[in-house]
């Protein structure tokens, strides 16, 4: 008996020891569809995942988003240690740019542990942003600052998972509220994704996710092929960022008889870009000065 138990000990350490992060090469592509901050929006998001090493994997992100108008193009990678039975850690990079007036990017580092249906997860890294529209004086256009995060999810079903996350990037918390559900379809899965969160942030979107490997569940993908794409915490980021930028903004305007900035993304940058900073007028023929202190 005692030769049996240790027999079955060795052979679970070395199974943990010889596991890989990513079980094959594998991909994902997303589309999605919805309001993001009051603004209708729609994008694409694909990774593709691949060991690398022992119990390493690596993966590549790519995304594009239109919001209200305007461009959104995002590129990531990340390089993760996983073991399907105990959890994972991560080091993730991802930029974003809006064709014209802003750059945004994050690194961060991510770990995950499980316990039978439960993922719990934390992050913490660094966030920044270079608005290109020139300064403004209510408010920081190259911010940097920390990013952090924690979260749990579970799985009702081996094909269904619910999370909730709370999210601090550049000083602005966000709530997220995530459902995903793998249909009886091969590699096709529903999704959808609420948030609120500081200065009546708000997004409200749904999607289909493809999955391209093996037929398994869903919490076998999610723990043994592909990790969560940067790109979308990234976008978030953007959004709540705008969303302070909006209610900084929003008296001056008012004071001053000027355009009043409303929604974020695309909706908040067309504002101020084309209204609120270079060309808006007051009746009287003033105009907002930023180098005018008593505006402020």
């Amino acid at each position: 008996m005692r030769r049996l138990v240790v027999f079955s000990f060795n052979v679970f350490v070395v199974n943990v020891l010889l596991a890989s992060a990513v079980s094959e090469s594998n991909g994902t592509l997303d589309y999605q569809h919805g309001s993001f901050d009051g603004s209708e929006g729609k994008g694409l998001s694909e990774s593709y995942a691949f060991p690398f090493g022992d119990q390493m994997g690596f993966q590549i992100e790519g995304s594009y988003s239109d919001i209200s108008d305007r461009d959104f193009y995002g590129v990531g990678g990340q390089l993760f240690w996983r073991d399907s039975q105990t959890g994972m850690m991560a080091l993730r990079a991802a930029g974003m740019k809006e064709n014209d007036l802003l750059d945004a990017w994050t690194l961060m580092a991510h770990a995950e542990a499980y316990a039978g249906p439960w993922t719990f997860g934390a992050e913490a890294g660094h966030a920044q942003i270079d608005y290109e529209g020139g300064s403004l004086p209510f408010i920081e256009t190259d911010p940097a600052d920390w990013h952090g995060a924690v979260s749990a999810g579970v799985y009702p079903l081996e094909d269904l998972f619910v999370s909730v996350a709370y999210r601090n990037s550049l000083a602005n918390g966000v709530t997220v509220v995530e459902a995903e559900f793998q249909s009886p379809v091969k590699g096709v899965s529903l999704f959808g994704n609420v948030a609120t969160g500081d200065h009546d942030y708000d997004h409200a979107f749904g999607g289909i996710r493809l999955y391209f490997g093996s037929s398994k569940s869903l919490m076998a993908r999610h723990r043994e092929d592909h990790s969560r794409n940067t790109l979308n915490t990234l976008r978030t980021q953007v959004g709540t960022y705008l969303r302070e930028i909006v209610a900084a903004a929003r008296p001056i305007a008012i004071e001053n008889d000027l355009p009043i900035p409303s929604g974020s993304y695309g909706g908040v940058m067309n504002t101020l870009h084309e209204d609120f900073r270079e060309s808006s007028t007051r009746p009287d023929g003033g105009g907002f000065d930023e180098n005018d202190a008593t505006q402020i």
